[in-house]
């Protein structure tokens, strides 16, 4: 989801864009693309072989429960690839895009200083995977954050799965003691346009929405904005039993610092739903 939008908006400016997948892409030749896996020496390799000014390191391992059964598989796309790269690429402008379940989620409104206590492999894996970023390159950006959209197919987000329940007439369950400040994928690619443009100091950044609110209040968002039956959307709660792996509860961010480099409406939320219901319409689905 993330990789083609951010590449569809770089599209928009002067740059010379490669990528990097499993298969080959609709939008750029196969020239300029590397096409494997990033935890294969060949594709690392061959990556080198280009000069790069900026490199957006966006690949990651989401299955929860495959980070958790193919450990080393997580450790080398999370942590040596990155560490790889951002070492093969010193002196360019690396991005990486991590988490904020790297947050414990006990408290709320995490600022960039707080401790991390990562609760699961994936959030620990992104975790050292900054640590690599920030120890391998001096010009590292590190964006913590959590972002919603939806992919062509339809994915399995959040907010692909609730779309797809209401507008079979479900009932949508949403947890209420789970709090998030999410980003409309638009917009994370429009900010890792403008730090491409003009990089801040390196770092690490929570790049979140302006509103902290919880699932149940997003799934009733989406119903709003969409025309659904919001009593279609029911609220229910959390608890460690629904699991078999830990997730924080709370990963509400403070995005005060990134504010200061960036336009504040970079990050409304309320024009990230405006966004999302110009780019979607799930009446023609």
């Amino acid at each position: 989801m993330l990789g083609s939008r951010v590449l569809n908006t770089l599209s928009q400016g002067q740059f010379e864009i490669y990528g990097s997948g499993r298969k080959s892409s609709e939008i750029l030749s196969d020239d300029h693309m590397f096409i494997g896996d990033l935890t294969d020496p060949v594709v690392l390799k061959n990556i080198c072989q280009v000069d790069f000014d900026i490199i957006i390191h966006c690949v990651a391992n989401v299955n929860l429960n495959d980070c958790e059964v193919n450990r080393d598989y997580t450790y080398e796309l999370h942590v040596s690839a990155t560490r790889f790269l951002a070492s093969a690429f010193s002196e360019a402008t690396f991005i990486y895009i991590s988490t904020d379940s790297v947050y414990d989620g006990d408290s709320s409104n995490y600022t960039e200083l707080h401790p991390v206590y990562p609760k699961n492999y994936y959030a620990f894996s992104k975790f050292e995977g900054e640590c690599a970023s920030l120890i391998s390159n001096p010009n590292a950006i590190i964006l913590r954050t959590n972002f919603y959209g939806f992919s062509y197919p339809t994915g399995k987000s959040l907010f692909e799965w609730a779309v797809g329940e209401l507008q079979s007439g479900n009932e949508v369950s949403g947890f209420s003691n789970v709090i998030f400040t999410p980003l409309y994928v638009g917009q994370l690619a429009d900010l890792i346009f403008a730090i491409c443009m003009n990089p801040p100091e390196s770092g690490i950044y929570n790049a979140g929405g302006d509103k902290a609110l919880s699932k149940f209040e997003f799934i009733q968002e989406i119903a709003a904005q969409f025309g659904f039956n919001i009593d279609q959307v029911k609220s229910t709660i959390s608890t460690p039993d629904m699991f078999p792996i830990r997730r924080p509860d709370n990963t509400s961010m403070d995005i005060s610092k990134i504010k200061k480099y960036f336009p504040a409406e970079m990050f409304s939320y309320t024009k990230g739903f405006d966004e999302l219901h110009a780019d979607f319409n799930p009446k023609s689905e």
